[in-house]
């Protein structure tokens, strides 16, 4: 069976808006490498990247994606060949892309070769990122520990995890090449069932996907949303969440998009968790963990 590539970022055009409010600062978290990184006002991570020792080209974080995606600009100036062909695909949507084969990437010290990157035209990057040359998805980071700081606007890749990163950690495993975090939610009949979140920094907004069964959380509907993806756009269902729980952090009258995935080969998960949605998250590789601070949320 061949390989499904799996990308989420990124969902764009929302029709309510999620904001923050100030949040106190937090220690840095030690590290024995840390990487500068940008943030868009909506949660966007795009770092510094090296292929083969040149650039540094600008890509996009999508801990969503199960692989590194790269714009057709840089394919060609990079003269990377056409090694296959797969379908992409994201939240709602599919499209068919060219696959070449990466020499060396490297982000700080974090380094892997011979990477099989679908190839994306740059105007559906640019719908995110006009200054997007690609995205680095699992393939290249499943198998590291690192923190994404969105308050200090830095990544810090970790030998081993510092004991000053402390917290609930929640439960990762494994799907089609990317992780999925078990979020217990308290049913209608007030017993816990546990959803698979896709930790995602890719993803703007809280997502649920729609199986087509009686759904675990209680829904409010609001008028619809649209949701924008690298292969394309969908239509959306906008909806309020009573209550979501993620560890002993709460979201009350939460906004969410709701997809429709009732496809039978729709890839596994209850919904996409947007990291921007705290102040950092630390993914611990070894013992397959992912630690969040929280931070202060209003809607608006």
């Amino acid at each position: 069976m061949r390989a499904r590539y799996i990308v989420t970022a990124a969902l764009l055009t929302l029709c309510f808006e999620v904001g923050a409010s100030a949040t106190p600062e937090i220690p840095a978290a030690p590290a024995s490498a840390v990487v500068p990184v940008s943030i868009s006002d909506a949660g966007m991570v795009s770092l510094a990247v090296r292929i083969d020792g040149l650039g540094p080209f600008n890509f996009i974080l999508d801990t969503g994606s199960n692989r590194t995606v790269i714009s057709d600009r840089l394919s060609r100036q990079l003269a990377l060949p056409t090694v296959a062909s797969t379908a992409l695909v994201t939240p709602g949507s599919s499209a068919s892309a060219e696959v070449v084969r990466l020499g060396e990437l490297a982000i700080g010290p974090a380094r892997k070769s011979g990477l099989l990157a679908p190839v994306i035209a740059v105007a559906r990057m640019k719908s995110f990122d006009a200054r997007a040359d690609g995205l680095i998805g699992q393939d290249f980071l499943i198998e590291h520990s690192y923190t994404i700081d969105y308050q200090r606007r830095e990544m810090a890749w970790h030998e081993t995890l510092p004991a000053s990163i402390t917290g609930r950690a929640l439960a990762l495993k494994h799907d089609e090449g990317r992780w999925l975090v078990a979020l217990p939610q308290a049913g209608p009949d007030k017993k816990d069932r546990v959803l698979w979140f896709v930790p995602d920094s890719g993803a703007q907004a809280f997502v649920l996907f729609d199986r087509g069964k009686a759904p675990v959380l209680s829904l409010q509907p609001i008028p619809g949303a649209g949701a924008a993806t690298v292969a394309g756009s969908t239509i959306a269902k906008g909806a309020l969440v009573a209550e979501l729980r993620v560890g002993d952090l709460q979201f009350n009258d939460q906004p969410v998009v709701v997809i429709d995935r009732r496809e039978p080969d729709a890839p596994a998960g209850d919904g996409l968790l947007p990291l921007s949605a705290f102040a950092r998250v630390t993914f611990n590789a070894a013992d397959r963990s992912l630690i969040v601070t929280g931070r202060r949320w209003r809607n608006r």
